[in-house]
């Protein structure tokens, strides 16, 4: 209730085509499935080999998938806020919002689990939703988004696979800062998550030695 009167005042940039292709990711020892409309950002420069970058050049979103050194002191329950603390670190970020948070059950990630070497005992997933104010490259002005994350603890692998969807918006100065939850909620979040839960469905791992250690 109230979302009509609040929504016309912000735009959402970061809308994606509901069209999924299924994509080979690290040299195809990762699968998952993305919208359609995401280029591969390795064809037009250099990216870090334990990254993936996908970005949509018309609306600016773009999904990151990371292949980062689990932490072991951090706990699983508080790992999605970790990881958001650190990119909110990493980008000046102010304004920052933790909007909601939980832990995937195993049939979200039924890929994922059902590999015979990987108890779904050792696993654990978790995705977060919130939002961030940030400058882009020399700029002054700052934009805000919404990031989406997903991230799966694989003690197993010593890893921690991260997938961070980024949706920018655009809020009119007008808009009041108390408004912005709401907004963000009834345009953007629940597009972002249903998002990042449907690639979490998708998410396999097809070459367990991309991880550093013997194929299982």
């Amino acid at each position: 209730e109230g979302f009509p009167n609040t929504a016309s005042r912000l735009e959402l940039r970061g809308g994606l085509s509901d069209l999924f292709v299924t994509r080979m990711l690290f040299g195809g020892g990762v699968e998952l499935r993305l919208p359609s409309t995401l280029e591969d950002v390795s064809d037009l420069r250099p990216v870090p080999d334990h990254q993936e970058v996908w970005v949509d050049s018309e609306t600016e979103a773009s999904v990151i998938i990371e292949l980062l050194e689990r932490e072991e002191e951090v706990e699983d329950s508080k790992i999605a806020e970790h990881i958001f603390s650190g990119i909110a670190t990493e980008n000046n970020a102010t304004d920052i919002e933790i909007i909601a948070q939980r832990r995937l059950k195993d049939a979200e990630v039924p890929n994922l689990m059902a590999h015979l070497m990987c108890p779904q005992s050792w696993i654990s997933c978790w995705v977060l939703s919130g939002s961030q104010s940030v400058a882009k490259f020399r700029e002054t002005t700052r934009d805000t988004i919404l990031l989406h994350l997903l991230v799966a603890r694989l003690p197993n692998v010593d890893t921690d696979l991260v997938i961070s969807l980024n949706q920018p918006i655009s809020v009119d100065t007008s808009a009041l800062r108390s408004e912005f939850a709401r907004t963000s909620v009834a345009v953007g979040f629940e597009q972002g998550q249903t998002l990042v839960e449907d690639i979490a469905r998708s998410l396999r791992v097809r070459n367990w030695s991309l991880f550093g250690g013997p194929d299982m």
